[in-house]
């Protein structure tokens, strides 16, 4: 069979998922996607707010809430943000970094050597770059998969009709979200299945609370972003100092093409968001305003947000990857799976995941 004949279903439209479904379209494949969000990105996520959502002339304002930036090292990647720089969907950001706490190695604060980059106007400006060509079916969540007359067929919420045929199958999704498919699923041939699961229940997503806050001015705030380092003996569990509860804060409104205003994203830490995962949301916003208050001395008295939006990320980050390969290929069923988690994390790495998998089926690699 051709490649303008294979069809491939790809579950997951964030930057692992378009990058494979990309390269696969590139290659001559015919690819449809499927994202039970409204949008694509996943953790590339910008947020659009109005506070007068009935006003059509309201104000606006926006946030980065998911990945706040990301480099650019691997040759392969380098070429596509160099694409992306020249359609102008990313620019160079250079903030004034800080610290807190001591560092673990590989962090740094430092300008020189290290060049970041983010979305423009939003984080999700790249990957929406990536899908404008693509065939993509939003607010389409699959809740199974299964086999009919050697083609694979997808079940999708609240939709009567099985989505298909397909000749093979990319699970673009967080660890834990792939095994909940494989679960639910038929006829999935046990080779992959152990394949998967060796590697989800190795490598889990950690949560994280992401809170946006919008000041009326500019914060008496020497920095535009900074780590927020534990101490490694702290008792982080029990601990409420700001050190333990953030991991990392950032001057939203000072990233190349954002609207005027004075934006604040605060990141939760692993351990802390583990602990109040299922915490009323005005309780965690007070819980975090007081420690980002706390850590850069602001008065409270005479800076408080005049909006606020708090966004649980159940699957956040990556804390052990595989990189070798980046992703899982049964060139026997004609599935697989690719993701940060399984490739370095961060933004790099999922996009090298989705492109290293898609790479492999062009190539005809057999796992």
């Amino acid at each position: 069979m051709s490649r303008q004949q294979l069809r491939i279903a790809v579950i997951g439209a964030g930057l692992s998922g378009l990058a494979c479904a990309y390269r696969l379209q590139q290659a001559g494949y015919a690819v449809t996607v499927f994202e039970k969000s409204r949008g694509v990105g996943g953790r590339m996520s910008t947020r659009r707010v109005s506070d007068e959502p009935d006003n059509e002339a309201a104000d606006y304002w926006q946030c980065d809430h998911g990945a706040q930036y990301f480099t650019a090292r691997d040759p392969e990647f380098v070429r596509q943000t160099n694409q992306w720089l020249a359609a102008g969907v990313i620019s160079v950001w250079s903030p004034t970094l800080h610290s807190f706490g001591v560092k673990p190695d590989g962090q740094s604060t430092q300008s020189a050597g290290v060049t970041r980059f983010v979305g423009v106007p939003g984080m999700t400006a790249p990957v929406r770059h990536l899908a404008s060509d693509l065939s993509v079916r939003l607010q389409s969540r699959v809740i199974a998969v299964s086999k009919q007359a050697q083609h694979w067929m997808l079940t999708i919420e609240d939709d009567s009709a099985l989505a298909g045929p397909f000749d093979q199958m990319v699970f673009a999704l967080p660890a834990q979200q792939v095994n909940d498919l494989l679960a639910a699923s038929a006829e999935v041939p046990a080779a992959f299945v152990n394949a998967a699961r060796q590697s989800t229940q190795q490598h889990p997503l950690s949560p994280c609370w992401a809170l946006m806050l919008d000041y009326k001015e500019k914060l008496p705030v020497s920095f535009d972003a900074a780590f927020v380092n534990a101490p490694a003996d702290a008792p982080i569990l029990r601990d409420h100092t700001a050190s333990a509860q953030l991991s990392w804060i950032a001057r939203d409104s000072s990233k190349p093409g954002r609207p005027a205003g004075e934006i604040w994203v605060l990141h939760a830490s692993t351990a802390w968001t583990h602990a109040h995962l299922e915490d009323e949301q005005q309780q965690v916003f007070h819980s975090m305003l007081g420690a980002f208050n706390s850590l850069t001395g602001v008065d409270t008295e005479r800076y408080h947000p005049r909006s606020w939006r708090l966004h649980r990320w159940r699957y956040a980050q990556a804390l052990q990857t595989n990189n070798t390969p980046g992703f899982i290929w049964h060139a026997g069923s004609g599935l697989g799976v690719c993701g940060d988690w399984l490739n370095k994390g961060r933004v790099e790495g999922a996009w090298l995941s989705g492109y290293q998998l898609a790479q492999a089926l062009i190539s005809g690699y057999r796992y």
